[in-house]
């Protein structure tokens, strides 16, 4: 008993001893300075998917004219991304304050005295006040450290379509397609889970997909921009990736599953692509897994079973042509 009432107070006497040396330690500085790293807000975040280029810079001057708008010059202090304006100054047509540093999100026109998309304009709620580094939109203060970290993260993300729908004929096919082209395989990788956003009717969508990464070179070009030579990066989804929709009747279309899951290295193939939504990503899609490519052996399309819209092309040379009578089937209709 006597040694338990010792240990008690030893107990006791340790307490008092952290107590007051804890007391005499500072305590922690509270501020309301935010998370240099967390995301900015969701806002922002879109901005930067809407915007050609994004920059640092300092209003020098303002010009305002009666019944013309507001023009602010600017000092571009950092080129975060997308656009180089070479390090000179920009006029924008925005109320800033001279001497107030902006972050600013920017993206491209059609300049009504050139028609070249080559005028730079504020995206809309793109014009956003910096003070030693902090930001403030919409009642929110964050960091600047954080709209980087969000850019770099979000050029990691893959902008998918929103669906994939299968086409049973060739008109259809083509209408639904960029591009068009003849194409060796250069590389073509694993079928790799990714980071994809789709988005449909405003609303976006995060969401993991295996996707196959093929990188081409384009031998022949039977309808689109692509130029011969041209290496394009297509993204191809597996069969078994996500579902795709029959585009005659909106009903899920499925088949057995295809006997070759994603075209061979060195061999050449006609290429159905679309072109990514996003403006800035260089990469396109096969326009669906059943009917994205189809092989060629000489001049013979090698067409599996499950693709309705080459039936009855044996060829390249009769494919060229039947898209040459779509193209002009379709420049008659335009005018």
């Amino acid at each position: 008993m006597r040694r338990r009432t010792k240990v008690l107070l030893a107990l006791a006497v340790a307490a008092v001893i952290l107590f007051a040396v804890t007391a005499e330690l500072p305590l922690p500085v509270r501020t309301d300075e935010p998370k240099r790293f967390s995301p900015p807000p969701p806002a922002v975040s879109l901005l930067y998917r809407e915007a050609d280029g994004v920059m640092l810079a300092t209003c020098t001057r303002v010009t305002r004219l009666e019944g013309q708008p507001t023009r602010s010059r600017f000092r571009i202090d950092d080129e975060i991304d997308g656009l180089s304006f070479g390090g000179e100054d920009v006029t924008l047509i925005a109320e800033a304050l001279p001497g107030q540093q902006y972050l600013i999100y920017v993206r491209r026109f059609a300049d009504p005295d050139t028609g070249e998309n080559d005028g730079i304009e504020v995206v809309p709620g793109g014009l956003i006040a910096v003070d030693e580094g902090q930001a403030v939109y919409g009642g929110a203060g964050f960091a600047l450290e954080s709209v980087l970290s969000d850019i770099e993260r979000q050029k990691k993300i893959l902008s998918v379509p929103a669906a994939g729908y299968y086409y049973g004929d060739l008109a259809s096919l083509a209408a639904a397609c960029g591009e068009i082209v003849v194409g060796r395989v250069l590389s073509v990788s694993d079928p790799t889970p990714t980071l994809c956003r789709s988005s449909s009717r405003g609303e976006s969508t995060l969401s993991t997909l295996d996707e196959i990464f093929i990188s081409i070179s384009v031998e022949n070009v039977l309808s689109g921009s692509a130029s011969p030579g041209q290496k394009l990066s297509v993204v191809l989804e597996p069969w078994y990736a996500r579902p795709v929709t029959n585009a005659l009747d909106l009903t899920p279309h499925t088949v057995p599953v295809p006997p070759e899951s994603s075209p061979r290295v060195g061999s050449s193939y006609v290429f159905f692509l679309i072109k990514s939504g996003d403006s800035k990503s260089p990469v396109y899609f096969t326009v669906n897994p059943y009917e994205g490519y189809v092989l060629l052996a000489g001049d013979t399309l090698v067409c599996p079973y499950y693709n309705g819209a080459l039936a009855g092309v044996p060829d390249i040379k009769k494919l060229a042509e039947e898209l040459r009578l779509l193209s002009e089937d379709s420049n008659v209709e335009q005018h």
